[in-house]
């Protein structure tokens, strides 16, 4: 039995096509990778070809063997048709992809896959996949150095990998076992979601939940949520139905705004850890925390909620 059990996922869309993505594969985020099955803890992963494939090699060259992949048509999500036509409607996408004279990053995000996380973690937290007690959706790519400082384990993207940066060679890196067991033992009995304190939350969502602009109450995150499989399921079903009105009314919206608003109204039942920028400082200084954005140390960056919280070094 593990007491925490992860689920992720991997698809390599470009932001080009209909679908849309960053187009980024596991060659992209190899170092990311290598930092997240350093938890040493069982971790599902919803996927599809090749880059199931590869995820079998990366796995064995690492001799991580508590994992699950599960290959699955993006498309096949309920709300499909739908977000497709609403991207349409946008002038984001044609019948054949991103529209001329858009910019790429107007579609990096895949409305299908962020739509489809709390339902994958309800899949498993139902089926207790891998004899869990508490399960946490965790983006892929989540440990860069972009967000985590090189000083502390934060891994550089499109990067060869690199033993002595990685746990347990490396014995200051953040991601080590230590890392999923503060996440469990913090989350508690409530359902686990990270609010960042400068992001807008988008009024007619709001409203869908009988919610007005007084009562919300922040931004929730998508990169990491979760907590017992109660809680999970009835979050995963507050999720479906406020999805669905938002669709109904011709609202093209991420997983983000959908949890923010249900945070807003069940914040009784939530941990929220809250952080103020996604950049970091210099803990290790300039030379070594090379991904850095001038962002003062005494800002509570992303990270520290990992470093501070989790890690008990507060």
């Amino acid at each position: 039995m593990s007491d925490t059990v992860f689920v992720t996922s991997l698809y390599h869309y470009s932001p080009h096509s209909r679908i849309g993505g960053r187009g980024w594969g596991l060659e992209h985020w190899a170092g990311p990778a290598r930092n997240l099955i350093a938890l040493d803890t069982p971790l599902i992963i919803y996927t599809h070809e090749p880059q199931a494939s590869k995820l079998e090699e990366f796995f064995k060259k690492y001799k991580f063997d508590k994992y699950e992949i599960i290959l699955h048509d993006l498309e096949t999500y309920r709300l499909s048709d739908k977000i497709y036509s609403l991207k349409e409607q946008s002038g984001i996408i044609d019948k054949d992809g991103l529209t001329g004279g858009n910019h790429y990053n107007t579609n990096v995000r895949n409305h299908h896959l962020c739509l489809q996380k709390i339902n994958w973690l309800n899949d498993h937290a139902e089926k207790r996949t891998f004899s869990g007690s508490k399960y946490f959706w965790i983006d892929f790519g989540l440990f860069h150095h972009g967000l985590f400082p090189d000083s502390l384990g934060g891994a550089e993207k499109l990067q060869p990998i690199k033993d002595k940066n990685f746990w347990p060679m490396n014995q200051i890196s953040m991601f080590r076992p230590d890392l999923a067991r503060g996440i469990h033992n913090v989350c508690g009995d409530k359902f686990l979601c990270i609010k960042h304190m400068n992001e807008p939350v988008n009024v007619n969502i709001l409203e869908l939940a009988g919610l007005t602009d007084i009562e919300n109450l922040g931004y929730v995150i998508g990169g990491l949520f979760g907590g017992s499989p109660d809680m999970i399921s009835f979050f995963n079903n507050e999720f479906n139905i406020i999805a669905d009105q938002a669709y109904e009314k011709d609202i093209l919206t991420l997983e983000e705004l959908l949890l923010s608003t249900l945070y807003s109204k069940y914040s009784s039942k939530c941990n929220v850890m809250e952080f103020e920028n996604w950049y970091h400082d210099c803990p290790g200084g300039p030379e070594v925390d090379r991904c850095c954005y001038g962002v003062p140390d005494d800002v509570y960056s992303f990270y520290k909620i990992f470093y501070n919280k989790f890690l008990g070094n507060e």
